[in-house]
Formats: C-alpha cells, sequence, structure tokens
C-alpha cells in the first residue's frame, strides 16, 4: 500500500483549551514534530510529540500523532493504545478512528475491524477523502503471497468518492483501476483509470506497470503506446524516463506480432539497457533454454569464454542468417517477456510453465480447469464447440477455471490426451485445484501444471495428490513413469529448445549459385546470381500494382558463425505480368538477378533472402560455399559459370564480362540436347620472350560418383567419361575463355565437369569442378 502524508488532516485539527502559554508550547510542538513527521524522520518526530503527550495528557492531537510516529514505524501494539486513548479524549474527532482502522489494516487478519473502526471515522468526517480512501482499502484483500488484490465491489464506491472529492489524489484512481481488472477483467475501463491515476501522479509506479501489463497481455500495443506518449507530452520530455521501460516492452510486442523483427530487436535492447541487471539476466541466462550439458560448460567457463559461448549459442540458431537480426533471439527475449507477465504471480522469475514456455513456446492447445475432486476424472467426452475460444480468451486474461478438460476441434491434441489418459498419466487428485494441460503435437505429450497451495504457483502435480498412486502399485509405477516432471525433463535432454520461424509470407522459390573471380588487388570477387519463376509474382491482376521490387539480403557465416560478410540489394522496378503465368515443370520462364560484391577466401555457410515487395513472398536458402583464394602468382583458374547462353557484347550491364554477354542458369538444369555454355577465367600464365602463353584446357564430363581416370590410361571406347582438349595460346596473362558443350549423347541424369589448365611454359596445372543436371525431353 502506497504511504500518503496526511496534510489536509493537520490543517483541521483542534487544540482543547489550554492556558495560552501551555497551549502555544503543544502547539510548537505539534508542529515541530510534524514536520519531522512529513519529511520521514519518524524516529525523531517520536520524541517531540512525546514531549507534547507528556505537557498535556489529555490532548487528543497530541495522542494521535504519537501514535502515528509509532505506526510508520510498525510499532503496532504502543499505536493502537495511544490511538483509542486519542478517540476517547476527542469523541467526536475521526482521526483516533482512523488511526486505529490503520493499525487493523496492517495487523494480519484484522481486516473487518479496520473496517469497523473506518466506518466510525466515515460517520465523523464523511468528506475527508482520506478517510474514505482508507475505508475503501479495508475492502481490498492480499493473497497468501501477501499480493494487494482489488477491491471488492462494496470498497469501490469509497474509492469513486474519493476522486469525486479530491480529483488528483495520488492513489485512488489506482485502486479503481484493480478493482475493474480484477477479477472481470474489464480492461478498458481499468486502462483508463491507469491513465488517468499516471496523468496526476506520473511516478506512480504500479499503475504504470498495471497499465502496460493490460495493454500487453490484451493485445492493445498500439493504444498502450499512444496513451504513454499522451503522458510524456502531458508532464514533459523530462518524464519520459518514467515511461521508456513500459514504452519499450509495447513496442517490442507490437513490432514482433507485426513480424518486424528488426524493429523488435531494436526495442527489446531498448527494453533490457533500461532494466535493472536482475531483471535482464532473466533473459540472458542460459540455464533457462540450453542442454543441462551445455548449461554447464558454460557455468565452468569464464567471463570471457562465456561471452564467446553464448554468441556461438544463438548465432547457431540463426533461421535467416541473411538479415542482421537474429530472429530465434528475438523470439527468446518475446517468450521471457510473456512468462514474465504471464506466470510469474506465484513465483518469481516465473513458476514451471514459465520453463516450459521459454523453451517450446505455444502449446498446441492448453486449457484451464479445476484439476480433480475426490477420484472423479478430470476429462469431459462431450464436445463444446465454444470450448476453445473460451479457453483461449480465459488463459490470456487470467479468467475463471473450466470443471474439466474438453475435447477440443483438433483431433491430434485429443489423440494425444486420450492415450495420455489411457495409458500413460491421469491427473486425479484429492480436492480441487486450479490446473492447466499443455498439449504439444511436434512431441505428442501432455503435461499438467497444478496450483498446489492456491498461491499462484503452478509446478508439476504432486503424485501423492492421486489416491489411486498410493493404493495401487501398478497405478503408482505407471504414474511415476509417465508422470509430468519426469516426461518434461527427457524432452529437455533431447531436445532443450525449439522454434519454427514464420518468415512472414507466402515461400518464394529460387535457385542461386555463388561463382568467385579475381578481382581488383587480387581481391575474391564473388558473383550471386537468383533466378526465380515468374509466375512467383502473380500478376498486375491481383491488385498488388503493375511493378514490384525484389529486395534480397546476403551473409557469408564462417565457422565461429561470424557474420563475414553482409549485403544488401534492391532490384527493381520490375514490369509485373499481365496476366497470371502458367506454372510449368519444365520450359520455365525466368526471372534472373546478379550480385557482385568482395568476401575474405574462406568456407561459409552462405545464406540468401529474397521477397517480392508486391506480393510479399519471400524466399530464404542456405548452402556451404567455398570462396578461393586469388592472392599470389601460381596459375589459377576461376570458378566455372554455367550459362545458357554467351555471345560478344559492347553494352554494359549485370550480366555482360569482359566483353560477353552472359546469360547465367544458376540451376544448373539443362534439357538434353541443350548446350552447357561455360565461362571461366585463367590467371598468372606464364610468358615467353615475345609474351605469348601456351596452355592445354581439358574438360571431362563424368556422371556424378563415377571414379575420374587417368586420362592417358583411359581406352577410346570407354564411355565413362566425355573428354574435351584444346592447346591454347595468347599474349595476356590474364584470359578469358568460354565454350559449349553438347549433351545430346548424354543420358539424363547429374554431372560432374572438371576443368584442367596445364601451362605448357611453367608445367603448372590447376583444376576447377562444378556440377550440372541433363533432364529428359517431354
Amino acid at each position: 500500500m502506497r504511504r500518503f502524508i496526511l496534510y489536509p488532516l493537520i490543517l483541521l485539527l483542534a487544540y482543547p483549551i489550554l492556558p495560552l502559554h501551555a497551549q502555544e508550547e503543544v502547539s510548537s510542538l505539534l508542529s515541530a514534530g510534524q514536520n519531522l513527521y512529513l519529511s520521514g524522520r519518524f524516529s525523531e518526530a517520536e520524541t517531540v510529540f512525546r514531549q507534547a503527550v507528556e505537557q498535556d495528557s489529555k490532548s487528543g492531537p497530541a495522542h494521535y500523532w504519537l501514535g502515528m510516529a509509532l505506526y510508520e514505524q510498525d510499532n503496532l501494539d504502543e499505536a493502537e493504545g495511544l490511538f483509542k486513548r486519542a478517540m476517547r479524549l476527542e469523541k467526536k474527532s475521526a482521526l483516533g478512528h482512523m488511526g486505529l482502522g490503520l493499525v487493523y489494516l496492517k495487523t494480519p487478519n484484522r481486516r473487518m475491524d479496520a473496517r469497523a473502526a473506518m466506518r466510525e471515522a466515515v460517520k465523523r468526517a464523511p468528506d475527508d477523502a482520506q478517510i474514505q480512501y482508507y475505508m475503501g482499502m479495508t475492502f481490498v484483500g492480499q493473497n497468501r503471497a501477501g499480493k494487494l488484490l482489488s477491491a471488492e465491489a462494496d470498497g469501490r464506491a469509497y474509492f469513486q468518492k474519493v476522486v469525486t472529492l479530491e480529483p488528483d489524489h495520488p492513489d485512488a484512481y489506482y485502486q479503481l483501476g484493480l478493482s475493474h481488472e480484477y477479477p472481470q477483467q474489464a480492461y478498458e475501463q481499468a486502462i483508463f483509470l491507469y491513465f488517468r491515476q499516471l496523468s496526476v501522479t506520473p511516478d506512480h509506479r504500479d499503475a504504470l506497470l498495471h497499465l502496460g501489463t493490460i495493454c500487453y497481455v490484451s493485445e492493445r500495443y498500439e493504444q498502450g503506446l499512444d496513451l504513454i506518449d499522451q503522458l510524456t507530452m502531458m508532464h514533459g520530455e523530462e518524464t519520459a524516463p518514467l515511461f521508456r521501460v513500459v514504452r519499450a516492452q509495447l513496442e517490442a510486442a507490437h513490432y514482433h506480432s507485426q513480424q518486424m523483427y528488426d524493429k523488435a530487436w531494436e526495442a527489446y535492447e531498448l527494453y533490457l539497457t533500461s532494466v535493472d541487471a536482475d531483471e535482464r539476466a532473466y533473459y540472458e541466462d542460459l540455464k533457462y533454454i540450453a542442454a543441462p550439458d551445455e548449461y554447464e560448460t558454460y557455468q565452468a567457463a569464464s567471463e570471457d569464454e562465456q561471452t564467446e559461448i553464448l554468441r556461438r549459442f544463438w548465432a547457431s540458431r540463426d533461421p535467416n542468417p541473411a538479415t542482421v537480426v537474429n530472429e530465434r533471439l528475438v523470439e527468446h527475449d518475446r517468450r521471457v517477456m510473456f512468462a514474465r507477465e504471464y506466470f510469474a504471480g506465484g513465483k518469481m522469475p516465473w513458476d514451471r510453465r514459465g520453463d516450459i514456455y521459454i523453451r517450446y513456446g505455444d502449446p498446441d492447445d492448453r486449457q484451464r480447469f479445476l484439476g480433480g475432486s475426490n477420484e472423479a476424472d478430470v476429462f469431459m467426452t462431450t464436445r463444446n464447440p465454444f470450448g476453445s475460444s473460451i479457453r483461449e480468451r480465459s488463459f490470456r486474461t487470467g479468467g475463471n477455471e473450466e470443471d474439466f478438460v474438453r475435447p477440443t476441434d483438433n483431433p491430434e491434441v485429443d489423440a494425444i490426451r486420450e492415450v495420455n489418459r489411457q495409458t500413460r498419466y491421469r491427473l486425479r487428485a484429492r480436492g480441487a485445484h486450479a490446473s492447466e494441460s499443455w498439449v504439444y503435437i511436434s512431441y505428442g505429450l501432455e503435461l499438467f501444471f497444478v496450483d498446489q497451495r492456491g498461491d499462484g504457483n503452478y509446478d508439476y502435480p504432486n503424485i501423492m495428490m492421486d489416491p489411486t498412486a498410493i493404493f495401487s502399485q501398478m497405478a503408482g509405477a505407471r504414474q511415476e513413469k509417465f508422470h509430468p516432471e519426469t516426461i518434461a525433463e527427457l524432452l529437455i535432454k533431447r531436445r532443450p529448445e525449439d522454434y519454427h520461424h514464420e518468415f512472414g509470407g507466402d515461400p518464394l522459390q529460387l535457385v542461386f549459385d555463388m561463382v568467385t573471380f579475381r578481382g581488383e588487388d587480387q581481391q575474391t570477387e564473388v558473383e550471386l546470381i537468383l533466378s526465380l519463376p515468374t509466375w512467383q509474382l502473380g500478376s498486375v491482376q491481383d491488385g498488388n500494382g503493375l511493378r514490384t521490387h525484389l529486395d534480397t539480403h546476403v551473409s557469408l557465416r564462417d565457422a565461429e558463425f561470424r557474420n563475414v560478410v553482409s549485403h544488401v540489394q534492391r532490384y527493381g522496378p520490375l514490369d509485373r505480368p499481365t496476366t497470371p503465368q502458367v506454372r510449368r515443370q519444365s520450359d520455365v520462364d525466368m526471372h534472373t538477378i546478379s550480385a557482385v560484391f568482395f568476401a575474405p577466401a574462406g568456407a561459409y555457410e552462405s545464406a540468401v533472402e529474397i521477397q517480392d515487395v508486391a506480393t510479399r513472398k519471400i524466399g530464404v536458402y542456405k548452402k556451404p560455399v567455398v570462396l578461393a583464394d586469388y592472392r599470389g602468382d601460381s596459375l589459377m583458374i576461376s570458378d566455372i559459370k554455367l550459362a545458357d547462353d554467351i555471345k560478344p557484347s559492347n553494352d554494359e550491364g549485370a550480366f555482360i564480362r569482359n566483353g560477353l554477354r552472359i546469360s547465367p542458369n544458376a540451376s544448373h538444369l539443362y534439357q538434353r540436347g541443350q548446350l552447357v555454355y561455360v565461362y571461366y577465367e585463367i590467371y598468372n600464365l606464364q610468358q615467353d620472350d615475345v609474351g605469348a602463353t601456351q596452355y592445354e584446357t581439358l574438360y571431362e564430363v563424368t556422371p556424378k560418383g563415377a571414379v575420374l581416370r587417368d586420362r592417358s590410361q583411359q581406352p577410346a571406347e570407354d564411355e565413362q567419361s566425355v573428354l574435351l582438349s584444346y592447346d591454347e595460346s595468347g599474349l595476356r596473362r590474364d584470359d578469358v575463355k568460354f565454350t559449349g558443350l553438347d549433351t545430346s549423347m548424354l543420358a539424363p541424369g547429374e554431372y560432374e565437369l572438371t576443368l584442367v589448365v596445364t601451362d605448357r611454359h611453367s608445367g603448372q596445372r590447376t583444376s576447377r569442378t562444378t556440377t550440372f543436371v541433363v533432364m529428359g525431353l517431354n
């Protein structure tokens, strides 16, 4: 309960008739004591008020104020006596009754006595806002953990009168808000009242937290953000820090709900930098998400090693490395925040439900019910078509429990529950307990959580709650084997956490190829080629516009999951088809784009994300790549770039290289009889005295998986491989080559193309290999 200084009562105090000098002395002592009291110096105030009582043992105000000083120091027994003395001395005064009511409010199990005392105070001062306030507080209950709950309906009227008498009261709107929030979840009224409280008392932390919590759990994110912004404008920018944490929480939830993961990540980061270290640790500690052995390794590591372990842990779980944001980490922050809001009512930082939720997210079905009544089964066999929506609303708002677990509209969920009920674990308990049933379809399991002490702390059910487990050895063994805690521990060992990322749009199919060349200053130049069927872009008839853009993100991560390269590019505008395109298996009209960037040589995991702005379709693909190192003076060749066509060209553009227009084939798919065009570059050929080069190029096409043979030992009739050999010459150390390979004699299947270049002057040899597929004719 917030502490309030009783300013109005100080001004209304009346003193008994005394000799003038004695009245002045008592008045002076009371004034000095009140100043000390208002400054929170209660021990010093006590000393001064005791002097006032000694000066005038019949002064009701002196006894009252001494009682208040003792009350603030939790000396309730002596304070109670002083308030009773003040009541006898000042029979018409409300002060003694109010003080006695305050003592009883602070004393366990004396709320009814407090209410009786406050009623007497109200009779004597019906228009005193503070007395009306404390009268209302006698209707505010507490749970077993000592947490204040909402006022009963009868108490709401007193708080309403308080705000009528004192519109700027520092707590009455908050208490009214609580009375609407619990238990009926009248959120609109509660939000207004919390906002009204913050309008007059911007530093009311509880009102702010409840405003944020309601907006969060009821998914009124934008409304909450608007109210916070109004409060900032109302009280000035200097009050913005008061609201920063709640605003960041709502902003993160809003962006996450819109799948705007980059902005959500920024909001979560702002939130975590705004909370204290203990709260931040709940989000950062690996024990809530890692496997037991992983966490042991983490605990045993040094601080620097722990930082590296954390980085690797989250980087290895990033579902879309092409983006800067780690969507898995963003989801973890969301789950922790959810657990802090929903599952922390009876235990810090959350109860057992939070442990499971953070690891595995939302169950496929969750129900709240009263678990057990003697030996009655908690399952119903009749179907309630409205049950699912009622249960979901109840779960999110903390509403009343159902009496039974009801069938759902999902046969997989019902089947899992039925198997659990018949052959595994059956929740049967002595007495009724608030309970929850969670079903995860992908694991084929049901978990129970029970509030066994009625304090809001949900845990796995105590096996001794089941009377059948006590009297039946077989039932007891089954209950123990399939007990929710046992099953959960086994699941955590086998799969410590789970997450399936929603990319935010229908899948966009594409193929991509990555080839390297030697760039300026011997850097590794990477060309990324992406091709997608044009039918996926829709058409102007779908109402998404005449043109579109393609947004691409490319990343390369090393073996330590460090992001070495990140490339972002938008392509377009692109004309969209005027009519829907036919989806075909072959002869598909493809749209191809390319990107060029530089990267350090090495082995990486590449990730490519591409999104069509018009249709919001999105494709994310990953594959390992090795980027060649072109530093040095030895003989080298670039990667082999496969194409559908290569022609000389004087133009400039994305597909022009060294005077050639190259139509890339990112899929490496060719119809039988179609030429496989090959482009590559040779570096560091040795020149003779007149500057001439001389070298051999060998092309070998082999069914994939076949063993390449020594050319000198291969008989001419061997059809295992197709060999083409050319003697070449030139006048440059670096040369550009292309050719077309005939596939008409190749059977459908996958082939390896190996290119070997031998420098006749230096004797050096180097090679490159790629693959392609020959498809049969339709």
